[in-house]
C-alpha cells in the first residue's frame, strides 16, 4: 500500500450505510459516518463518500453488507462477508 493511502470500509445493509476511513500508517480511525438510506442505497453511499473523502485522497475501498454487491462492482472494490471482515480486523488490530 502507498504510505498516504486511506482505507475505506463500507457496510451497505438493508437499512443503513456505515463507513469508516482508516489511516494506513496508524490504522487509526480518521473519519466515520452512519446513515439510514431509506431505500436509496446509491444516493446514501454517494453522500457518505462525499462527506468522508476529500479531493486528492488516495483510497483503497472494501465493501460488505447485504446491499454491497452492486456497489463493490461499481467502485471496483472487493466484496467481503461481514464475518470475514470482522475476523480479519480482530487478527490485525490491537484489542
Amino acid at each position: 500500500m502507498i504510505a498516504d493511502e486511506l482505507l475505506l470500509g463500507l457496510d451497505v445493509g438493508s437499512t443503513t450505510v456505515k463507513a469508516v476511513v482508516l489511516d494506513v500508517g496508524t490504522l487509526g480511525l480518521a473519519r466515520s459516518r452512519y446513515v439510514r438510506h431509506h431505500g436509496d442505497l446509491v444516493g446514501a453511499v454517494r453522500r457518505v463518500m462525499g462527506e468522508l473523502l476529500r479531493p486528492g485522497d488516495r483510497v483503497r475501498a472494501f465493501v460488505t453488507g447485504s446491499g454491497g454487491g452492486l456497489l463493490a462492482e461499481r467502485i471496483d472494490a472487493p466484496l467481503t462477508h461481514a464475518v470475514s471482515a470482522v475476523t480479519a480486523a480482530g487478527e490485525r488490530l490491537p484489542p
